[in-house]
């Protein structure tokens, strides 16, 4: 009884330690990563920071550096989707959501309200598109007509 006990438990044990290491490798061929890049118009002196939302709170998750032609390419591993914001030295700000597809940004990066373009991310492109889609629904005349009879 003791014998047979004891090699249950060390299959059990190898069954476990098998597991876990395979399981770790399939994370890792699950989760590469993503491959951010892009290119800013008018750099500054500065850091660009790839921020991460917490909440509300946007905080530093990874940096990113410009070469001679003023263009980034970095492979980021994510733990999980979410919303993040590319910050060009503190002077423009770009939001994007980020999954599994690899992205492109391109900036002004000297003004708030300067050019961005991001390709790449279907998710990005959802929400875009949703946003385009309300701004219509909005803007039609029957929206209007109920918003006036509303006030």
């Amino acid at each position: 009884m003791y014998k047979s006990g004891f090699t249950i438990v060390t299959l059990l044990l190898v069954i476990v330690a098998c597991g876990t290491g395979s399981s770790n490798e399939n994370s890792e061929s699950l989760n590469p990563g993503i491959t951010v890049s892009g290119t800013v118009s008018y750099p500054q002196s500065g850091v660009i920071t790839l921020e991460k939302f917490e909440g509300n709170q946007p905080t530093p998750f990874d940096t990113l550096t410009l070469d001679e032609y003023y263009s980034f390419t970095k492979k980021v591993r994510l733990d999980e989707p979410g919303y993040y914001r590319f910050n060009f030295y503190d002077l423009q700000f770009v939001n994007v959501l980020l999954h599994e597809d690899d992205i492109n940004v391109r900036v002004d990066g000297n003004n708030r309200a300067g050019f961005a373009e991001i390709s790449g991310s279907r998710d990005h492109d959802f929400i875009n598109r949703f946003q385009q889609l309300n701004a219509s629904f909005q803007s039609s005349p029957e929206v209007q007509e109920i918003n006036r009879k509303f006030n």
